[in-house]
Order: structure tokens, then sequence, then C-alpha cells
């Protein structure tokens, strides 16, 4: 009996432990996975998450709209309004690499960003052979400089422009010349007259030229080892902290941010994600617009919001960005020319999407639309990777008409477009997809299984100690039940000087009572 009773007792020490344990894995096992993620996505020499970055296993695909313009000689002779026409895609495969520089004690590393692109005609809706009308970028932009230099010069530029170069404000070139370059004579004069550093250290102009091969650029970012929200953000670019080409009151100058191929983990809905694009010459912003689920696996997309492309006036933070105060550009424009060698280029997003309706309606062709063009990036929250990725923005020509200057004499003063792209990843590869919904949702079901296990385990064996003690004291109570008197036979007692005596029962025989258990008759 003792030996039952040890065991029982066995049984409901281990079934509370076994429910102290599920407790614990309710509140510790989370954290313990987090860590253990956390430490696989810093980046360390040779791991699997800094291979990722280093040499993406994804191939993003360029897509290029160009906007042809059907009536150049009218908009050249006499001003007319620009009607423009969306032609494309012309969609190019690219690939990413890395190139590592060295690696830093204070957890950071340096590289050199890398990149390869081909054209895919498979994907495209022309040829590169297609021919359109555009504007010449070098000519316009140096029309735009010479807009406050004196007369004789702009009278000499005019006179070279059409008795020696021959060229005008819009002209026609293949999409092969547009995308990869073509020599001009414009770029080469630059090079000769201009200091050095205030041109292009190009040979020629083309969209895609600095797209190509490694590019000198030194970019030293975090590891993430010693702080896993740091991980791939920028420490410096060529050695400084702070991006050179804004005005030093403000936010614009810092670097913010990340590459955009990855991101801090476990950010919520209320977080700012930035990215720092060297395209723009700035860090921006991307704030949270839904949640969407992609190949099974919850993602947060996150968009720029209005105030980053957002006009100083409505939005004082963005006064750093502007260095034409008070003519600063209208919201949805964003002016790059200062790390352009002052070519009047302006970002914003397709088709001017959120920007001033003004920009729509000195051009016809335009009608912009939130699925087609708007920025976005659908990122897991949990571990900081980009599940699709669509990135938009429009280039943008800044023109103006020159009385002095023949050619453009009729050329319209309006932020002028020229092409949109998108380079966008629809889906990461089979085993990166793995990857992810092992890293999220293994953790949570091994938690549902061990703690809910331990959970039922623990209550059953206490249940069933519970049983056993209900049981083994029920049987005690019936056994003392049968050996106690019972209330009939409390009734035959009798009392003999304040005591009871049991006397046996009588029964009656020919008038004599006789004892029930057969003793001698006793005389009534």
């Amino acid at each position: 009996m003792k030996k039952k009773i040890v065991c029982a007792s066995c049984v409901g020490a281990m079934g509370l432990l076994l429910l102290t344990g599920g407790l614990l894995v309710v509140i510790f096992f989370s954290d313990l996975v987090t860590k253990v993620i956390h430490r696989e996505l810093a980046f360390r020499n040779g791991s699997e998450s800094f291979e990722n970055w280093r040499a993406p296993p994804v191939e993003p695909v360029n897509s290029v709209y160009f906007f042809n313009v059907t009536n150049g000689e009218a908009v050249m002779a006499n001003g007319s309004m620009p009607i423009l026409q969306e032609v494309g895609p012309y969609v190019y495969r690219q690939t990413l690499e890395k190139y590592v520089v060295s690696w830093h004690n204070n957890n950071t590393l340096t590289y050199q960003p890398g990149s390869n692109m081909s054209f895919a005609p498979e994907l495209s809706s022309g040829s590169e052979d297609d021919v359109i009308v555009s504007l010449n970028v070098p000519m316009m932009s140096a029309v735009y400089r010479m807009q406050h230099g004196s007369r004789i010069m702009r009278l000499a530029l005019s006179s070279m422009f059409t008795k020696i170069l021959k060229v005008k404000p819009l002209m026609n070139y293949t999409v092969r010349d547009l995308i990869w370059g073509y020599e001009d004579p414009l770029i080469k004069l630059a090079k000769d007259i201009m200091p050095p550093g205030e041109s292009p250290d190009l040979e020629k102009f083309g969209y895609f030229v600095t797209r190509l091969g490694r590019q000198k650029v030194n970019m030293t970012v975090y590891t993430g080892v010693d702080n896993i929200y740091k991980r791939a953000t920028y420490d410096n670019v060529n050695g400084a902290r702070d991006i050179p080409f804004w005005r030093e009151e403000g936010s614009c100058k810092a670097f913010r941010g990340t590459d955009g191929s990855v991101f801090s983990p476990d950010f919520t809905q209320s977080d700012t994600v930035w990215i720092y694009l060297s395209d723009m010459c700035r860090s921006l912003p991307l704030v949270f617009e839904k949640e969407i689920e992609r190949e099974g696996v919850s993602t947060f997309r996150f968009t720029p919001p209005e105030s980053a492309f957002g006009d100083p006036d409505t939005y004082p933070e963005n006064r750093c960005y502007c260095l034409t105060s008070p003519k600063c550009p209208p919201k949805g424009v964003f002016n790059i020319s200062v790390c352009q060698f002052g070519s009047p280029v302006m970002l914003s997003w397709p088709h001017f999407y959120m920007g001033d309706p003004r920009l729509r309606e000195v051009v016809k062709g335009l009608s912009p639309d939130k699925e087609k063009h708007q920025f976005y990036f659908d990122i897991n929250p949990k571990l900081g990777v980009a599940m699709q990725v669509m990135a938009r923005f429009q280039i943008n020509l800044a023109t103006v008409g020159l009385w002095d200057i023949e050619p453009t004499r009729y050329m319209p003063n309006i932020t002028f477009p020229v092409l949109w792209m998108q380079t966008g990843i629809q889906k990461l590869p089979d085993h990166l997809l793995d990857v992810v919904h092992q890293a999220v949702h293994t953790p949570e079901i091994a938690e549902a299984a061990m703690s809910y296990g331990l959970f039922i385990l623990g209550a059953v064996l206490i249940f069933a100690m519970g049983a056993y003690v209900i049981k083994r004291k029920l049987t005690i109570w019936k056994k003392t039940r049968a050996v106690s008197p019972t209330k009939a036979e409390m009734n035959g007692k009798s009392e003999t000087n304040g005591h009871s005596t049991d006397l046996p029962e009588t029964i009656v025989k020919n008038g004599k009572k006789v004892a029930e258990n057969g003793s001698k008759d006793v005389a009534v």
C-alpha cells in the first residue's frame, strides 16, 4: 500500500513538473528561438545569410517604358504641348553581387556593388532596334546650365548646335543607344573644358551605363553581429558619414537604412523602414500600408508616403533637399541635379503618381494608376526578408527654352517625362522560400506542440493521481462502513447502570422465550 501511495505522489509531481515545463515553453521558448534566428541572420564570413546578401539568389527584372514624343517637330517649332506615347516594356534581367573589400573589428564590412544586365526579348514588347523620339539630354542639360550665362555665350552655344553639331532638343534614338549608351560630342566637350569633378566620368550617355560592372564606391555597413537591428545599415560611403549634397540643417544628409536587399528583423507596423538609394542620392522612408500573405508567409507592404517627394511648404522636413529655394520643385518631384553634375534630372513616381496635378496638365498621355505605378516592398517582419519588390520611378528633365539658343527657342519650361522603369522581384527561389518557411513556421509549430503536449500530459498525470486518491478514499470508507454497527444494531442495545449491554435477540417457542443463539430456555 505504501508503495502505491509513493507511486501516486511521483505521478502527481511529474504532472506538476510537466505543467511547469509547458509554462516555461510559453514564456521563454519564443525568445530563445529569436536569439538563434538573430545569430543566423548576422553577417559572418561564409555564413548562409551573408552569402545570400553578397550574391543574392534572385534575378531582378528591370522593365523600361519610354515616352515617345509623337509631335516632336511641333513642340520645337511653336511650343505645342508634348503628346507622349508610352512604349515598352523593354525588359532586362539583372544579376547583383557585392565585392567585399575588407572586414573591420567594429563589426562592419566594406564592399563595392556590382551589377550585370542582359536584354530579355521574350519578355519585352519591342526590339532594341525600335526608334524613340526623346529628349536630347546632354544638349538640354547644357542649355539649362547656360540660362544664367552671358548672352554672348548663349549665342555661341546656339551657333555650335545648329552649324557644327547639328543637334536638336528632340531627336531619334534607338532603344539600344538610350539604354547602353552612345557617344555624344557634348560629353566629350564637357570633359575637355570643365574642371575635374564637375563633368561625368563617362565616355557615353546611356541610362544603364553606370549599372554595368563593379562600381568604384566603397560602402561600409554593419554586420549585425553585436546588434542585429543594425545589420546591413550604412556606417559610411567612401569614408563619409553624411550624404554630401544636401543642406546641413534637417536630416537629409543622414545615411539611413539598408540598400533594400535585407531589412532589420522584428519590425512592426508602426515602424518606418528606410532604404538608401544611390541613384536618388538619398535615403527613402517607407511606411506600412497593409498586410498581405505571400507564398504562405505573412508580409507587410511598405511604400513611400506622400511626404517623400513632398514640397517644403507642406512638409518642412524636406526643405534641406531644396537647393533652389524659394523655387523648389512641386509636390511629387525630387531634384537630383546636385548629384548628376548639374544635369536637371528630376525624379518622380511613374506618370507623376501622387504628384501635383499641374505636372500632368502640360503634357498629354499620362494616366497615373496605383496598381501600375506604386513603389512598394512586401517584407516579412520576423526575418526582414523582402518577399516581393516593385521599385518604380520616373526620370524627367527640367527643360527651358532660351530665345538666344535658336533650337530651344520654343521649348516649354516644364518637367519633361523621359522614361520610367521598374525593378521587380515577383517571387523568391524555392530553396530560399523553404528556408523562410522553416524560420517562420517551424518555431511556431514546435512551440505549440511542446506547450500543448506538456500541458496535456501534465494534466493527464495530475488527473490520474487525483482519480487514484479519490478511489483509495472511497475504498477505505466502504471498509469502515462494513465493520461499524448499523442503526438497527444500535436500537438493540440496552443500558445497564448507564452502560449499554448487548443482549441476544429472543424468539417465542411454546410460550417460552428462547435465545436465538441457542441458549437455554428462559422462563417467562
